[in-house]
């Protein structure tokens, strides 16, 4: 028996900054496997603990949990002589846990990079008391974003389920009454206080009873976008046998209180909803049934990419970052991150190699993409190998791409060739995670005047030299500037990546420059794109190559234009509506969602180029093992 009053007395000496994942397994050990070995392979972004509840699992998956909490100090194991069910098993998992905050996660999902930092991060936002991430299917569509009802019965669904990952609506963050526990975040303190799962439901229904419990049917669950997880729904035995008996129990509980809140979610994304039809129509005159919409459509909605790699196949985005302590200040992986996450949307899985695994993290299949750093890799030909680069272009001689099937260059005008012979590539600029920069962003930040975000690098940089030139104050966020700008303008050696969203919207003004070799070569920072898509207000250096569809919407400093001067015209002509527009333009054509697809496309013809070559000529090097996508 769990005693809730006990675990509600000790809430107070959990750990604050330890994240309690809690587990149920009842067999399903393939499922299980993929989960598990997901979860310690992508780095979670938190410190964790993991607490598996084997609900009476088959000797194999038994066995498999024994060997994974032998391997790993994180891991807890409970074994259930019987299987106690969903609810009974995650309160037992809570019972012995020590985190803050708690996550319950399916064993039938797979992860993705930065999977749990993403996650967790709207607890911090006021009023929000759980959240989801986007639940994917194997094939990129849609599993759950957040749980709505309709006006047909109080039984509640899955908005924009079967949709494309990428689809328009999902990718920014919503509110909702209620969320899937299939992945749901809360903090300790919430969960205890409603004595947690209710043991009348039997592997369904729970969490919606839950969210409805803690939240009083008040929008107080959110949807982070920027976590994306695969969820082979439904692949626990016995998971569908108590669907009846459960949506009676529900049924009985708030068929008087649940209120309908579809076609506001709806009107609000500019969503067309009609012909709603139930899952089960014995089930209407009870009120069990659930009613979906049969066509939901955006306006501008793009068919999704039906053709895939083939199933199996894994992207290794590969970076130069050495040392995981290091990651937050990595830009590299913050951009692999939200990367290999839209690869995820359209149905591809991804996965961040650091430069420590490189070379031992290799599968048979994989398609390796190297984001071209400051260290060299070497393709292995029986590989597929793309490379692209988005910055230090002085480091990669043309006979190094020549290796590779395919070049992406992150410039409109730097080329890449020698002396001898011109290497074909493709232009690819650099782009911006639209599930994380958007404009209405809701958290808390510190409002500066004249923010810049940056490491010096022990490198005097554009900005830090014309201010100081002007005598004017900027507010500094990053490292390693001792001897280059006064102490007083640097606020902190650094801003979390997933917190420079809510600084680029307080900001009164942003400011950005270039590395040298950057701005001459013509490789638009990144920085340009976040900041535009979140609405701010850009003031940067100038770049040429910038597409003039981007470089209207930004402020530019030089020699013959003084920063001050910049900075007064940024106040004075760009207004809210000039900014909102920025945003709408970034998000729709220079997203990582649009980059992904893209390289998908040029993957694609890749694969028919060579098989059309093939037939006039032997292959010098073993054939790649591409599947039209």
């Amino acid at each position: 028996m769990i005693c809730w009053n006990t675990l509600r007395k000790n809430i107070p000496g959990r750990d604050d900054r330890l994240v309690s994942i809690i587990m149920c397994v009842h067999g399903a050990i393939e499922v299980t496997k993929a989960c598990l070995k997901s979860l310690y392979r992508h780095e979670a972004g938190e410190e964790f603990e993991l607490i598996i509840v084997d609900n009476s699992s088959d000797g194999q998956t038994r066995q498999l949990l024994q060997e994974y909490a032998a391997r790993y100090a994180t891991i807890t194991l409970i074994r259930n002589e019987e299987n106690l069910g969903f609810a009974r098993g995650c309160n037992i998992g809570f019972a012995a846990s020590r985190g803050a905050r708690v996550v319950f996660l399916n064993n039938d999902t797979e992860l993705s990079p930065e999977w749990l930092r993403s996650l967790l991060h709207p607890l911090k936002m006021p009023g929000i008391i759980g959240v989801q991430p986007k639940l994917v299917f194997p094939d990129g569509t849609i599993q759950a974003v957040g749980t709505v009802f309709s006006d047909y019965s109080p039984m509640g669904y899955h908005i924009y389920a079967g949709k494309p990952g990428d689809f328009e609506p999902t990718q920014s963050p919503m509110r909702f009454k209620a969320i899937t526990a299939a992945c749901m975040g809360l903090m300790a303190r919430d969960f205890a206080s409603v004595d947690g799962y209710d043991p009348a439901f039997i592997n369904g229904q729970e969490d919606v009873d839950l969210c409805l419990r803690l939240g009083g049917g008040e929008k107080v669950f959110a949807y982070a976008p920027d976590s994306v997880i695969i969820h082979h729904e439904g692949s626990t035995p016995g998971r569908r046998d108590n669907i009846e008996h459960n949506r009676r129990v529900f049924h009985g509980r708030w068929a008087d209180s649940v209120r309908c809140d579809d076609a506001q979610h709806y009107a609000n994304a500019g969503i067309s909803a009609t012909s709603y039809e139930p899952d089960n129509p014995d089930w209407v005159e009870a009120g069990y049934a659930v009613w979906r919409p049969r066509q939901v459509r955006a306006e501008n909605e793009q068919p999704p990419l039906f053709n895939r790699l083939a199933a199996g196949t894994t992207i290794a985005i590969k970076i130069a970052c050495r040392e995981r302590m290091f990651l937050d200040i990595c830009g590299d992986y913050h951009f692999a991150v939200s990367l290999a996450a839209a690869f995820l949307r359209k149905g591809v899985r991804a996965r961040v190699d650091l430069l420590q695994d490189w070379y031992a993290a290799r599968t048979p299949g994989d398609i390796n993409l190297v984001i071209r750093g400051k260290v060299r890799y070497e393709p292995n030909p029986l590989d597929t190998n793309l490379l692209w680069i988005i910055s230090h272009p002085e480091k990669t001689p043309a006979r190094e791409a020549l290796v590779y099937d395919h070049v992406f260059v992150a410039s409109n005008i730097w080329t890449l060739n020698d002396e001898n012979q011109e290497v074909p590539f493709e232009r690819l600029l650099q782009a911006t995670d639209i599930c994380r920069f958007y404009p209405e962003n809701e958290m808390n930040a510190v409002s500066e005047q004249h923010l810049f975000v940056a490491n010096s690098r022990g490198i005097e940089r554009s900005v830090v030299k014309h201010a100081l030139s002007q005598d004017m104050e900027i507010q500094i966020y990053g490292g390693l500037w001792e001897g280059l700008a006064p102490s007083e303008w640097v606020r902190a050696d650094k801003i979390a990546n997933i917190d420079l969203p809510a600084y680029y919207v307080s900001a009164d003004v942003v400011l950005n420059d270039h590395w040298e070799w950057m701005r001459i070569g013509g490789f638009v920072s990144n920085r340009v794109f976040d900041v535009l898509a979140c609405g701010g207000n850009l003031v940067t250096d100038r770049v040429e190559g910038m597409p003039r569809e981007i470089a209207r919407f930004c402020t530019f400093f030089d020699n013959e234009f003084p920063l001050d001067d910049a900075l007064r015209l940024a106040k004075e002509t760009n207004t809210s509506e000039k900014r909102q527009a920025a945003a709408s333009y970034v998000r729709q054509h220079h997203s990582f969602d649009q980059r992904a697809g893209v390289i998908l496309k040029s993957l694609a013809k890749e694969r028919h180029t060579t098989m059309d070559d093939s037939q006039n000529a032997a292959p010098k090097t073993p054939p790649n093992a591409l599947v039209s996508l």
